[in-house]
Parts: C-alpha cells; sequence; structure tokens
C-alpha cells in the first residue's frame, strides 16, 4: 500500500526529519536530492535516531553513538547489531510516498 508522508520542499537536502508511515515513527532523509526512509528507533537502545545527526549518509544515534546507513538501514557501527527497516520511496511531483 502506498502511503503519503511528506512533500519534497519541506526537505532539503543534506538534512532528515520524523515522519509517521503505517503507525510506525520513521526518519526520512533527502541526500543530494533523493529521499529515503527508514525506521526511526534504534535497534540498540530504542531511541529515535532523528534526535541524531546525519553526516552523508551515515545517521548517529544519540543514546549509544551507533551509525545506520539511511540508504539501506544496515549498522555501520555497533554497539547496534541489527538493521533498522528500510522503505521503498516514490516521489510523484512534489509528493513522497512509501510502499509497504
Amino acid at each position: 500500500m502506498r502511503m503519503k508522508i511528506a512533500q519534497v520542499n519541506e526537505l532539503g537536502p543534506g538534512s532528515m526529519k520524523p515522519v509517521q508511515g503505517h503507525g510506525k515513527p520513521l526518519l526520512l532523509a533527502n541526500i543530494d536530492g533523493k529521499f529515503f526512509v527508514i525506521g526511526d528507533i534504534c535497534t540498540h537502545g530504542q531511541c529515535n535516531l532523528t534526535t541524531g545527526f546525519l553526516d552523508g549518509s551515515a545517521v548517529y544515534c544519540p543514546c549509544h553513538g551507533g551509525q545506520f546507513d539511511v540508504t539501506t538501514g544496515a549498522v555501520l557501527s555497533a554497539p547496534p547489531t541489527e538493521p533498522v527497516a528500510c522503505y521503498q520511496v516514490t516521489v510523484d511531483g512534489n509528493d513522497i510516498y512509501i510502499d509497504s
């Protein structure tokens, strides 16, 4: 199912923001004009990743410093060992959607 989560003009390159989709907290990131969505909750400390910081395509968890790739959800640096969910993103005009 396709669900609108944001609009393109809400998020500039190199930034991220929390959004909701399918009843879950998600992280929306704009990396060089391309949009990516991953789960917003760290698999290690259950912290909101959007309260951390984005460096390139890596998001740093504010609780214990773990890192995730916002383009894939993969763990880049411990302490997390499990990836976060990654969602397919579709941009249609100014609207950003995720697919379940």
